[in-house]
């Protein structure tokens, strides 16, 4: 699956409302969840588990894992 980008619209769904779609409302708490138990802990467990999340909405968005990796690694650059 393609996912076609730009700054107003994802697959011609203006931003604002693909944001706010159902689909994302699990994956938006379960991440405030994994960033707070992090915050609390600040250990390697719950950072992985906040990676896990990341990983989950790059994948719900139609980008992999290593996608996501691949622009990290290029924002730093």
């Amino acid at each position: 699956m393609q996912v076609l980008v730009n700054l107003d619209n994802i697959n011609g769904i203006p931003l604002d409302d693909y944001k706010k779609s159902e689909k994302y409302k699990p994956l938006d708490a379960k991440l405030q969840e994994e960033v707070n138990e992090f915050l609390e802990d600040m250990n390697l467990e719950e950072l992985a588990d906040v990676m896990e999340v990341l990983f989950g909405l790059a994948y719900s968005l139609g980008y992999s894992e290593e996608k996501l990796l691949k622009a990290r690694v290029k924002k730093r650059e």
